[in-house]
């Protein structure tokens, strides 16, 4: 069955082709033109597995409009936020694309998540140490992991890939022993960006790790 995909964007023309070339790549797609119109619909009974809204609209947009949508939503749902700009809309979206994109990578991106933990992970450590002590392990790992972006941000900022590669290297050994499988590929990446990398494309993947943090705690929620 085809995944149900609304569209949210106060483009006109944006929405009429994004839903042309979702429907082509076998998504089941709706449209609304703005996140107040977006609510309305979820919450009259429409449901959407995936919903890809633009960042900066008028009205409730960003991540307010994200903090919303997770309330009307099913917890499976995946936000996925889309602009022209480099802004990756953080942790409270699934994902991030820019515009233009194809239909292939939204797909992609899709793919590439269904990945975030190690079932196999979560089940070793919640017989080792009880659900309190797994939910507070896991709650320091991602604190640890957000500082770490901090740092990781200004050192991108000031063109210091010592620094950067360090703390990436750190976020990927700490992730890995928790089973966080997203993460640990995410900062893999990281770790292995050359020097010479441009300092956007290191702040978007660290957009896109921040984004993966809050993928592992809805779904660390899920299994309470």
């Amino acid at each position: 069955m085809a995944k149900r995909l609304m569209i949210v964007d106060d483009d006109a023309v944006s929405r009429e082709v994004l839903c042309l070339l979702a429907e082509e790549a076998g998504f089941q797609a709706t449209a609304a033109e703005s996140g107040d119109a977006a609510l309305t619909i979820l919450a009259e009974g429409s449901p959407a597995e995936i919903i890809l809204t633009d960042l900066r609209m008028p009205g409730t947009s960003g991540a307010a409009l994200a903090s919303a949508l997770r309330e009307v939503c099913a917890t499976g749902t995946r936000i996925i936020a889309m602009s022209a700009s480099g802004d990756g809309g953080g942790e409270v979206f699934d994902g991030f694309l820019r515009k233009p994109f194809a239909m292939e990578e939204l797909s992609a991106l899709l793919d590439g998540k269904a990945q975030v933990l190690n079932e196999s992970t979560l089940r070793s450590l919640t017989e080792a140490m009880g659900v309190e002590q797994r939910r507070a392990m896991y709650a320091m790992c991602l604190e640890d992991a957000k500082k770490r972006v901090a740092r990781m941000r200004q050192s991108a900022e000031a063109d210091d890939h010592a620094a950067y590669v360090r703390e990436a290297h750190a976020l990927k050994g700490g992730c890995g022993l928790v089973g966080a499988t997203e993460l640990h590929k995410l900062a893999a990446a990281m770790e292995g960006m050359e020097e010479n990398v441009d300092r956007d494309v290191r702040l978007r993947a660290l957009d896109g790790f921040l984004a993966a943090c809050g993928r592992l705690q809805r779904m660390l929620d899920a299994q309470e």
